[in-house]
């Protein structure tokens, strides 16, 4: 979380150009990430994964609204929502596959 912080503090005018549609891969991707941490953190209650995965990626884009040259998406959030949630079930499968060993 201190890492995403991190990268949404940065100045728009800082990053680097992305190709349309690539910003949404990497809120995937870093969320994604995140959902599988909190699960492990929480393996026995993945539903608090999920809520805090989430209300993190809302908070997240409104932290940046403050940031020059960035801005608040939604459609961030649902691509942060949805690498949280993806991880979650990553997690849940690995459990599976773990349990057969």
């Amino acid at each position: 979380m201190i890492f995403l912080y991190y990268l949404s503090s940065i100045p728009g005018k800082e990053l680097v150009p992305l190709p349309y549609g690539a910003d949404k891969v990497i809120h995937f991707s870093l969320y994604l990430l995140l959902g599988v941490f909190l699960t492990g953190a929480l393996p026995e209650k993945k539903i608090w994964a999920i809520i805090i995965g989430t209300i993190y990626g809302v908070l997240d884009e409104l932290h940046q609204s403050f940031i020059p040259y960035r801005s608040c998406s939604f459609y961030d959030w649902l691509a942060d929502a949805a690498g949280v949630i993806v991880g979650i079930y990553l997690w849940i499968i690995w459990e599976k596959i773990k349990k057969k060993d």
